[in-house]
């Protein structure tokens, strides 16, 4: 998919008729970026004045990867390098406020050696990419743009680099950071506390944190996978028709993989997952789909899979 402007990829949108943005571009995505509920229209429509002069460049989200669970210790994955795990609790006021509609969340703390700062991650999946996408606009949105520090909503302060991201959003190198990004149908949100003023965490120890938990989105290392039996997860398709399918996946208990990462795949078509919190593969051309799910050990080193070919049309 070709590297796009993320402004011109929503370039214009309707003041009033729920902030819809309209694009010639990528037609497919921008028709179905929504102002979220939560969002006012004022702070819509400043998203979309702002963001023609964006600092950055970004791809339409993929809508081909799904992640569907989060592991029972997601910390595990963010662990590594300088970042270490961490057993203080999670303060209330990270965890007071709901998540956004039709959102589940995990939320978990990582240490940074070197500084002894802490991070507060917090790691939304959203039913599908482009609700992730408009969800993260606005949130960074507010948080950012309502500031008087520095960012890149506020001025020329280059994003973070995050793998395979959607979006980022992040304040200028100075103590006490936070980064925003989206990726697929996952939102993130790190907020930086305890960091010193003489050596504080920098922009690109934050990016190569928020890279961490990329790797659930990423292509796997071959050398990591390896092919799941029927007694430790399974996929099916529970209903097919007029080219879409919904898919069932589960862990068997005697599998051992309850604590594990979900993440189911598409060749072709568009994941998401409905009111119910199941899969749901649409668009699915003539030739089918070959749908892969995944369950990825909570610090991403063992990747078991299982494939299911999805036909184009209802079987008979």
């Amino acid at each position: 998919m070709p590297m796009c402007r993320i402004p011109v990829a929503i370039l214009l949108a309707a003041a009033v008729a729920g902030g819809v943005a309209e694009s010639s571009k990528h037609p497919a995505t921008a028709a179905r970026l929504r102002r979220p509920r939560e969002c006012r229209e004022e702070t819509w429509r400043y998203i979309l004045r702002k963001l023609p002069k964006y600092p950055a460049e970004y791809p339409p989200p993929g809508e081909d990867v799904l992640l569907v669970r989060a592991a029972s210790q997601p910390a595990k994955l963010a662990a590594g390098g300088d970042w270490l795990l961490s057993k203080e609790p999670i303060p209330t006021i990270v965890t007071a406020k709901p998540p956004p509609a039709g959102a589940a969340r995990s939320v978990f703390l990582v240490r940074h050696k070197p500084t002894g700062a802490r991070a507060y991650m917090v790691l939304l999946r959203h039913p599908n990419a482009i609700r992730a996408l408009a969800h993260v606009l606005y949130r960074s949105a507010s948080r950012f743009g309502g500031s008087a520090r520095i960012s890149t909503w506020t001025g020329s302060v280059a994003p973070v680099a995050v793998r395979r991201a959607s979006f980022v959003a992040n304040y200028n190198e100075a103590p006490r950071n936070s980064l925003m990004w989206s990726a697929e149908n996952v939102e993130v949100w790190l907020y930086v506390v305890g960091d010193p003023k003489d050596n504080y965490v920098r922009p690109k120890a934050l990016g190569a944190l928020a890279s961490r938990l990329s790797v659930l989105l990423e292509p796997p290392d071959e050398k990591k996978v390896a092919e799941a039996s029927s007694e430790q997860l399974v996929l099916r398709v529970a209903s097919h028709e007029k080219g879409s399918a919904v898919l069932k996946w589960a862990t068997p208990k005697k599998g051992g993989l309850d604590g594990h990462w979900i993440r189911v795949d598409t060749s072709a078509g568009k994941l998401s997952l409905d009111k119910d919190a199941r899969v749901r593969l649409a668009d699915i051309p003539a030739a089918g789909a070959k749908v892969t799910c995944w369950a990825v050990s909570a610090d991403g080193r063992q990747w078991l899979r299982v494939a299911l070919d999805v036909p184009g049309r209802a079987p008979p």
